[in-house]
């Protein structure tokens, strides 16, 4: 039973390191404008228009870090600081990565 608990509690903090060091990362870039000038919106749109995704669209939701795709009404929700701030490159990610994260969303 006591390895439970060790389990648990090894469990919880590495939780936190990893929630940490996402928001870190998150936050460290988000004060990056685009060279291009384009918003997270415009962004996601276009790569989801390379793929052939015509019939995703694309909703504002509320808070922080709250970026997810709905694959039940194929919808692409983004924060809405994503869908405005004008966001910087990142093009190390394969397309289907860069389309789900708001902070991977960078201008292309």
């Amino acid at each position: 039973m006591d390895y439970l608990y060790l389990l648990f509690l090894l469990t919880f903090v590495l939780t936190l390191v990893v929630q940490v060091k996402v928001s870190t990362t998150f936050n460290k870039f988000a004060h990056y404008r685009a060279g291009k000038g384009k918003t997270g919106y415009e962004v996601a749109r276009r790569i989801l228009d390379a793929h052939g995704l015509f019939n995703v669209r694309i909703e504002r939701v509320h808070g922080h870090l709250t970026d997810h795709y709905d694959p039940r009404s194929h919808v692409l929700r983004l924060p809405t600081a994503c869908m405005t701030a004008h966001l910087r490159r990142l093009s190390a990610l394969p397309p289907t990565r860069r389309a789900t994260r708001c902070s991977t969303l960078w201008d292309m």
